[in-house]
This record gives structure tokens, sequence and C-alpha cells, in this order.
């Protein structure tokens, strides 16, 4: 009878984490991240808003923007009318939270990555529509948008930086991957380093 061995794989479907580095830009897959789909129930803002405050410390965001605890350890990105994306360490939702929305993890959905230096806005504005100018989307800013055609989630992390975190479909994840180096390497130019295999 034949064996079978199984291997783990990251959400590319590669052996490590990607790590990749351009002149001016990197980008790096966010590991051991979370993905849940928060929606309020009509009427239901305010409790939602002081279960997310009492439970995970965090303000719900106004429209196009994103709030965390503090610490970084997780994010609740507006998503458009009483829903929100929350991301990071978060495996279990509170149960107060919990009972305050409707709540789907959607963590074996998306991938994340993040698009890191000084040519990193030029890179995402090859590939979407948005307006990244950090005084139209600066700090604490988040949208959804089209990716080359896939819709992601983009979060402005720290414009100085240009640090910015992408969450996206993890059936496109390969196809986005190859989107995001084409766009860096007609930016920046050939790879510093190896691509992940």
């Amino acid at each position: 009878m034949p064996e079978f061995l199984l291997s783990r794989k990251t959400a590319f479907n590669l052996d490590a984490p990607v790590a990749e580095q351009w002149d001016g830009f990197s980008l790096a897959e966010r590991t051991d991240e979370n993905v849940w789909w928060l929606s309020a129930p009509r009427g239901g803002g305010e409790a939602f808003a002081a279960a997310m405050r009492e439970t995970l410390g965090i303000e719900p965001p106004a429209a196009g923007r994103f709030a965390d605890n503090g610490e970084g350890a997780v994010r609740l990105a507006f998503a458009g009318d009483r829903q929100w994306f929350l991301t990071g360490k978060a495996s279990e939702l509170p149960k107060r939270l919990d009972e305050a929305c409707c709540a789907t993890d959607q963590s074996d959905g998306w991938v994340g990555l993040t698009l890191e230096g000084a040519m990193a806005r030029e890179v995402l504005c090859r590939l979407c529509p948005l307006d990244l100018h950090p005084d139209v989307f600066g700090n604490g800013s988040a949208a959804r948008s089209p990716f080359e055609g896939m819709l992601a989630l983009i979060a402005c992390e720290d414009a100085s930086a240009g640090r910015y975190a992408v969450h996206f479909q993890r059936s496109s994840a390969r196809s986005f991957l190859d989107h995001v180096r084409h766009a860096a390497s007609s930016v920046c130019g050939a790879p510093v380093s190896e691509p992940s295999h």
C-alpha cells in the first residue's frame, strides 16, 4: 500500500512564507493572521461599538478608515454600512462581541501581504485605481478596491515609510503575487532577492 507524506504549505502553496525585495520595495507574506467578516444588525450599531470597545479595545472606524487597539494585534477596517473586516491575531471572538454581530471566520479564504518601501506607492499605483497620495490615503486609511480585476482590502499603515497591508482572496493568491512582482519589476527593476518558489 502506498504511503503518503503531508507537508505544510503557505497560502501561496510554498514551503516558506513569501519575502522578496527590489530596490526601494519589498513584499512579505502576513502569516498567522485571522480574517473575520463582521456585520451589525439593523439598529445594532451602538451595541456592536460598545462590545468592540469593551472586548478588543477598538473604536469602530469611520468610512475609509481602520482602527486597532494600539498594540497592532487586531485591526478593524470599515467595509460598508454596519460591516467590517477584523484582521490579526483573533482566532476566536469574545462572546460578548460575537453576540453583538453576525460573524464569519474567513481566515482560510484570504491571504495578506505587507508592501513596503520608498517605491511602494508607485508599485501600488500600477495595480489599483485608488488615489494613494498621503493627503488622500494616509495613515489609518482603508479601502476595498479592484487589483488587476481581483478585489482586495488595502490599509495604509505608515505613509512616510511606504507600508501598506493588502488582503486578497486566497483562490487568486498566485495570480495576485505575479501581478505585484510584475509591477515591482516595472517600477524598481530586477529583484534584489530570488523569487520565492
